[in-house]
């Protein structure tokens, strides 16, 4: 984004669709010449213009109490993690001085959120570029923070996908890179206007404590010494986790491999624990685009996935993949195929897809298809399926690297309407 003008200009950005999360305000610069650079100033929050508010979090009870203005909030027990490092005379060239510690890096999780206990287990693996940090009472939740299905019984939480199609916009990308685009405004959307519930406390009962491990990445494309990443790359949950299951309690790495101690797994009175391990290859791998597009006429579209390894790799890297519906609807393969005979507007949108995507040693490209239903039917809007990436044999990936989107657009615009 920018003007290329030194000239600064004040922008408004209405954040009441985000209500009730945490957020963080990135600058990137991804300018590749040697001149580029952004220009940021004077950041304002409507909702504390205090005079006296300039410092920090504010206290309960002060009459401005609860809101924040400038620096990190506290957030009790949230936790964090710091990495220190060994820097030692030889290597800045001289002889006399003795080795010292600097802190290098202050770790925290993008969505801290007060008792987690962020910081409770660490694991460290310099020559990969690896931290992980358990986080042992991070609540359980769905991708867009909606509470978890707990079939058969029914939860008015629940946002029932596919959305209608009325709802596109909360599936488009926009101009953000995010690859959540517009649709973290979902769930505010429906419970406001939906008559969904937003119950906090059914929220935290159901999914507290669950856990989760954030991985961070150190990078190697700057010019000094490579940094770590100051959001978590990636985070990640078994997706047999349950409230109370503590999973992230201890943590250790060896090369690629992680284990994950979770304490509480067993129930509520028969904590018998368990030990999860994970393959890490899949930290590398990444959609090659933000969004995927395609035509109903296309048939079928390929969706590329990138391997960003440097070093040489003696075996295969394997990482799981699935469809979801968002404003699109998918059917089984069964159907798809009588589809492809009776061609109509009950079929669908495409076929359903889940597998795995290998990435052979001499590789750095992999991909998966996705089938496509052309109903010869004209539709006014257009049709969203989530892309979403997951350990091998475990749960999802959340992480912007590990999300992506097909929008399929229509292309019978001169047929007629089917009638539903």
């Amino acid at each position: 984004t920018g003007k290329c003008s030194e000239r600064m200009d004040k922008v408004t950005w209405d954040v009441r669709g985000f209500i009730y999360r945490a957020a963080q305000i990135r600058i990137v610069d991804a300018a590749t010449g040697q001149w580029g650079h952004i220009n940021v100033d004077n950041f304002e929050f409507s909702w504390n213009l205090h005079k006296d508010a300039s410092g920090g979090a504010i206290l309960q009870n002060q009459h401005f109490s609860g809101q924040h203005y400038t620096s990190q909030t506290k957030s009790r027990n949230a936790g964090a993690a710091y990495i220190f490092r060994q820097v030692c005379a030889q290597e800045q060239g001289f002889t006399s001085q003795p080795c010292k510690w600097e802190e290098e890096e202050r770790l925290a999780a993008s969505d801290k959120r007060a008792e987690n206990f962020f910081g409770y287990s660490v694991a460290l693996n310099d020559d990969l570029g690896l931290a992980l940090v358990g986080s042992l009472h991070s609540s359980i939740h769905g991708f867009y923070h909606e509470a978890l299905s707990k079939y058969p019984h029914y939860a008015d939480l629940q946002r029932q996908f596919p959305l209608d199609e009325s709802l596109e916009q909360y599936a488009k990308a926009g101009v953000t890179l995010a690859a959540t685009g517009d649709n973290l405004r979902l769930l505010a959307f429906a419970t406001d206007n939906e008559h969904i519930t937003q119950n906090d406390e059914f929220m935290k009962f159901a999914g507290e404590s669950g856990g989760a491990v954030y991985v961070f990445h150190k990078g190697s494309d700057t010019i000094e010494q490579p940094r770590w990443s100051l959001t978590e790359h990636a985070k990640i949950a078994p997706p047999d986790v349950k409230a109370r299951d503590l999973f992230g309690s201890s943590l250790s790495i060896s090369g690629f491999y992680v284990a994950v101690g979770a304490i509480g797994v067993g129930g509520f009175h028969n904590d018998d624990g368990a030990a999860y391990i994970f393959n890490m290859d899949w930290v590398h791998i990444r959609f090659a685009q933000r969004e995927y597009v395609a035509l109903e006429s296309d048939g079928i579209v390929t969706v590329i996935l990138k391997l960003e390894r440097a070093s040489k790799r003696d075996s295969n890297v394997v990482i799981g993949y699935s469809t979801s519906d968002l404003t699109a609807t998918g059917v089984d393969s069964t159907k798809f195929e009588n589809c492809s005979q009776t061609k109509n507007n009950m079929c669908g949108d495409y076929e359903q897809n889940a597998g795995e995507v290998v990435f052979a040693m001499d590789s750095y490209e992999a991909s998966f298809d996705i089938r496509i239903i052309d109903d010869n039917c004209r539709e006014d809007n257009m049709k969203y399926v989530q892309l979403q990436l997951h350990v091998p044999g475990g749960g999802s990936i959340m992480g912007e690297n590990y999300r992506s989107q097909l929008r399929i657009d229509d292309d019978d615009y001169g047929l007629g309407y089917c009638v539903t």
